[in-house]
């Protein structure tokens, strides 16, 4: 999470963390369920309800930096 720029990506705070599975798209098109450690991104309860769409995680089992919106991309 060092090299994470967190103005660029417009939060100053993580909050909370928790264990989530979430559906990844793979190259060939499969679907899976993966675990991630999600952090919800704000200080307040309105900012992480605002950021609620963003996924930013690691992914539990490779230790992949995941950033991306619910249905926008791989996750």
């Amino acid at each position: 999470l060092d090299a994470v720029n967190w103005k660029e990506i417009g939060i100053s705070k993580v909050s909370v963390v928790r264990l989530e599975y979430v559906t990844e798209r793979t190259s060939s098109g499969d679907i899976t369920i993966v675990p991630i450690w999600r952090m919800e991104l704000g200080e307040s309860e309105e900012e992480r309800i605002l950021n609620r769409n963003r996924i930013f995680g690691i992914h539990a089992v490779t230790g992949e930096l995941i950033q991306d919106f619910k249905g926008m991309g791989k996750y």
